[in-house]
């Protein structure tokens, strides 16, 4: 999947075609990030709020929650309130799936705590004390 540039002197360069499995794959990676992201700030969101927030059509976002939740990286958490029509499902991150550790440095003190993705304390803080020198 490569195209050639003919330059001026004659010399031929090739370059990734701008549809190449290399590039899709990177752009469906930066969506599934993109709801991630989106899930990770709000407590839950529907695929209609998804796609909105990430600019992307709705059956791709539908597409791509359907394989977050095949990984088990987000899960369906109910219905959204009813606005006359159908209501929507919402989505929301799996808590302990994957795990942020936090660290926040001062001068003397280090303290550093393991959360899950709804922001729950998984161990207790750490805090570390740098000793002055005389």
């Amino acid at each position: 999947m490569f195209y050639y540039i003919f330059m001026r002197n004659l010399t031929i360069c090739t370059a990734y075609h701008p549809k190449s499995p290399t590039k899709m794959k990177e752009k469906k990676k930066l969506f599934r990030n993109k709801i991630l992201k989106e899930l990770y700030f709000e407590d839950s969101l529907s695929c209609a709020e998804l796609s909105n927030k990430i600019e992307k059509s709705f059956p791709i976002t539908a597409k791509l929650i359907e394989e977050l939740m095949a990984e088990n990286l987000i899960i369906e958490t109910g219905y959204a309130a009813s606005t006359g029509g159908r209501r929507a499902m919402t989505y929301s991150l799996q808590k302990n799936v994957t795990y942020l550790v936090s660290v926040a440095m001062d001068q003397f003190v280090t303290k550093i705590v393991i959360m899950d993705m709804k922001n729950n304390f998984v161990a207790p803080v750490e805090k570390v004390v740098l000793q002055a020198v005389t």
